[in-house]
């Protein structure tokens, strides 16, 4: 439908009368969408493609959408990296996987392991462990300063609410526990 005074909303009108729609949208085929995160209305142009009212809800949504997603673990937009074809997420991931197989220790990585923890806000989030070493009965998660300080919370409920053994830290630290054979981190 052409946007004209009959066929708008009222907040719609009232720009209509103040004049806001004159030269832009004069010419142009305006829709009205429901946001689907907040539920407001919101008038779009047509040829755009959007299910969102704001940046805001945008975000909201691709959130929501990461965690409910059961192959993503949450964050989507990193560059991936490949060790005998398999899937890695940093090169971090890629130095420790080289140095287990440099010194024969089994490791698998699978995005079926999985655990469950409870945020601070009493929602379940799902966490997927970079390594596994079944000989030991041990996870693996190397992780620079700051993301250790940034999911300190998220280990440690990892760790309490599913009982299992995980090493997180810097890739050196990780050696030696496992030389040492490893102890909690």
């Amino acid at each position: 439908m052409f946007l004209d005074k009959e066929n708008s909303s009222i907040k719609s009108k009232l720009a209509w009368k103040r004049g806001c729609y004159d030269n832009v949208i004069r010419n142009s085929l305006l829709i009205e969408r429901v946001c689907v995160t907040c539920n407001k209305k919101f008038l779009i142009k047509s040829y755009i493609v959007t299910k969102t009212c704001s940046k805001k809800c945008f975000r909201k949504l691709v959130s929501k959408n990461s965690r409910e997603n059961p192959n993503c673990g949450g964050e989507t937009n990193y560059k991936r990296f490949k060790y005998k074809e398999i899937l890695m997420d940093s090169s971090w991931e890629v130095k420790l996987a080289k140095w287990m197989d440099d010194n024969n220790i089994e490791w698998k990585r699978s995005r079926k392991i999985i655990f469950y923890w409870t945020d601070v806000e009493g929602n379940k989030r799902r966490y997927y462990p970079d390594f596994y070493l079944p000989k030991f009965d041990l996870y693996l998660d190397p992780k620079n300063k700051f993301l250790q300080i940034k999911d300190k919370f998220k280990l440690e409920q990892v760790r309490k609410e599913n009982n299992i053994n995980l090493i997180c830290g810097l890739i050196d630290d990780i050696k030696k526990k496992i030389l040492m054979g490893f102890g909690t981190a």
